[in-house]
């Protein structure tokens, strides 16, 4: 196996991974258990960061009656509508999170895995999204909406 210098390696991450990036982590370590878990990239890299927010296909927690996440700002992607999630889908904005570059280093090709870039549609309706949320600081508003 040839080791590529840490430098480089995080030179490529920071050319390649951009917004609109689906990454696949198995058994991501979640508070009361650890779940495959699907991060959308929401930005370049700015400052050795990309900012992310993960999908769930755990809808049942955001419509219907029971709902526990109703008035938060989401966005519910139909079974069928984007070929990486096969299943309904809820992407919940009141969760955005950020690797930075080091920790994507450490986990890609371990732990995380591409799975490959969402469509030009569904990247502007997060947007839209972004653009109306109440839950989203103005501060990650100006960076996900500015990032190309």
């Amino acid at each position: 196996m040839i080791a590529i210098p840490d430098e480089l390696a995080e030179k490529h991450l920071r050319e390649q991974i951009c917004k609109g990036d689906v990454l696949f982590w198995k058994d991501y370590p979640g508070k009361e258990q650890n779940r495959d878990s699907h991060f959308i990239i929401l930005t370049k890299c700015i400052g050795d960061e990309f900012l992310y927010i993960r999908a769930t296909a755990r809808v049942n927690l955001y419509q219907g009656p029971l709902a526990i996440r109703a008035q938060v700002d989401t966005l519910f992607l139909k079974k069928g509508s984007c070929k990486i999630f096969p299943k309904d889908t809820v992407l919940d904005f009141k969760w955005i999170g950020s690797f930075n570059i080091q920790q994507l280093r450490k986990l890609l090709g371990a732990n995380l895995k591409t799975e490959g870039k969402l469509e030009k549609g569904i990247i502007e309706q997060i947007e839209l999204v972004i653009t109306k949320a109440k839950t989203i600081s103005q501060k990650y508003k100006d960076l996900i909406l500015n990032s190309n």
